[in-house]
């Protein structure tokens, strides 16, 4: 299965990534959320800075938790949530065993989904909290695939 992701992550290969590349991103999710009333948040970010961060109706303080433990899993392994939960069959506490991680602030639920440019690696990472795991990585993939149809690049 880790071969499998590795793949999926290695797919979208961005040829810049910038905050209007963000933008255009979390503005499709905000977007649909609001639409179909999806009480989630939505964060893309680098290591450094906050590109988009938007909050929906329904969505809470748990899910800003969320957001960063998923966002602090994808950089410290350069890979999705999906992928280290599989990494580490899906044990939370085998990753804190291996890796030196914690609960507060890192997490193994999907959702985190690392943004890779061309021959520079991932440099951001797109999160999204508020329904289910498999959801919520539903949705963050959505975004990638939405801007890589419409051809923004």
């Amino acid at each position: 299965m880790l071969e499998e992701i590795t793949v999926l992550e290695k797919e979208y290969q961005f040829r810049k990534f910038d905050a209007l590349v963000a933008f255009k991103m979390g503005n499709h999710l905000a977007r649909k959320a609001i639409k179909e009333n999806l009480p989630i948040i939505v964060d893309i970010s680098t290591p450094f800075q906050t590109l988009y961060h938007f909050a929906n109706i329904g969505s809470t303080a748990n899910n800003e938790r969320f957001i960063e433990r998923k966002k602090n899993t994808v950089f410290l392994f350069w890979h999705s949530t999906l992928w280290v939960s599989h990494k580490v069959n899906h044990d939370t506490e085998a990753m804190h065993r291996k890796y030196g991680t914690n609960d507060e602030e890192y997490s193994i639920l999907y959702g985190g989904f690392p943004i890779h440019v061309k021959s520079q690696g991932v440099v951001a990472a797109i999160c999204v909290s508020g329904l289910t795991q498999e959801e919520d990585h539903e949705l963050a993939m959505e975004a990638i695939k939405y801007y890589f149809e419409t051809k923004y690049d």
